[in-house]
């Protein structure tokens, strides 16, 4: 692994990967992804990247650190949020309407 050899070349500083497995997984636990790919045209990369999910050849997590460096968890998250904020404010913005046409009906 060029890891270990990095650091015992004296190149890479890691106290104690080598004296403990969870330091080590810690240090090395890593996939590099690379750049992103430019995107000449967007919504073809989106339905692309929808077909290889549901096929199985890549993952929400790996799509999502390609396009954008990003934790897939964290965006489930938010979005969400995002949505019960919104479902909130629908409900929010019915009942003010309900109230107007009850209003309006006395």
């Amino acid at each position: 692994m060029w890891f270990l050899g990095e650091v015992a070349r004296g190149r890479v500083t890691a106290p104690g990967v080598t004296t403990s497995k969870e330091l080590m997984l810690a240090y090395t636990n890593a996939e590099w992804i690379g750049n992103q790919r430019p995107d000449i045209d967007p919504v073809k990369s989106v339905i692309a990247n929808i077909k290889e999910q549901q096929h199985g050849y890549k993952t929400g997590a790996e799509i999502t650190a390609e396009r954008t460096g990003g934790d897939y968890n964290e965006n489930l998250a938010t979005i969400n949020a995002e949505w019960e904020k919104i479902a909130a404010a629908n409900k929010h913005m019915e009942n003010i309407k309900n109230q107007n046409v009850e209003g309006n009906n006395e």
